[in-house]
């Protein structure tokens, strides 16, 4: 014998949907217009939510803060000081004699370049750069008389490069004129030139500069037109390696003639 056939389920058109959800809808809207508090649609309140007692005075919601409760407040500030009072020391630098360290650190809330002895690790150390904006990246120079570090305004990246003494002092900007996001300096070992890159804030062009420590007129070297940075000098200054970026995920050495400006 044949099995049964079972008839075929009618599918629901849009229309019968349509007629569903507008049922729905208004059953849902019926039980609203009972929630306390919920108006009708002419504006009509529906039933009124039942209203709270007020708090008597003696359990009223204090204003102030007891003895017990100062105190117990007085001794949890002193475990958070712990946390809220964290700071972050970083980029350290050694002078050539091993007897001074440079840092950066934000103990005073803004990244802040600092100098400590070494022999001395429990002194406090000296801040050499002002709380008015940033600063990064210091490095002594060859005779430990001074450090170089890399500050801009605002955190917008155009950096420009200060030198101060290394005991404490005024700090003075050495790159007032163009805005270009430089990069560390490296100073050649009679502590007369430093030697850096920079780059050009919308292009990928990268310049190659030389500049005495005591003027403010840098010399251009050689301009290339990819990114590139610094990272050696020869002791006389003479010879400077330059890591190019090539890609993301590629970079190679060049060797650059610093007086000729050409590659080695």
């Amino acid at each position: 014998m044949a099995a049964a056939h079972e008839p075929t389920p009618m599918r629901e058109g849009p229309l019968m949907t349509m007629k569903r959800l507008s049922i729905v809808s208004v059953a849902l809207w019926g039980l609203l217009l009972t929630v306390p508090g919920c108006k009708k649609a002419g504006g009509e309140a529906g039933p009124e939510a039942p209203k709270t007692a007020a708090l008597p005075a003696s359990t009223a919601l204090p204003t102030k803060r007891t003895d017990g409760q100062l105190a117990r407040d007085a001794e949890l500030a002193k475990e958070a000081a712990f946390f809220i009072d964290l700071y972050t020391n970083d980029s350290p630098a050694l002078s050539n004699d091993g007897g001074r360290l440079a840092f950066v650190s934000n103990r005073e809330g803004i990244s802040a370049v600092y100098a400590a002895a070494v022999a001395d690790p429990s002194g406090a150390p000296v801040r050499l750069s002002d709380l008015s904006q940033r600063a990064l990246q210091p490095r002594f120079t060859p005779d430990g008389t001074k450090v170089l570090y890399l500050s801009d305004v605002g955190a917008d990246e155009k950096y420009r490069i200060w030198s101060v003494d290394a005991g404490g002092g005024t700090p003075a900007c050495l790159t007032p004129e163009e805005e270009l996001w430089r990069d560390p300096p490296l100073v050649t070992a009679d502590g007369k030139t430093m030697v850096y890159t920079a780059a050009e804030l919308k292009e990928t062009k990268t310049h190659l500069f030389a500049q005495p420590l005591e003027a403010v007129a840098p010399e251009e070297i050689l301009a290339l037109e990819s990114r590139a940075f610094i990272d050696g000098l020869s002791d006389d200054g003479g010879t400077a390696v330059l890591i190019k970026e090539v890609s993301f995920s590629d970079s190679e050495l060049l060797g650059v003639d610093v007086k000729k400006g050409t590659a080695v």
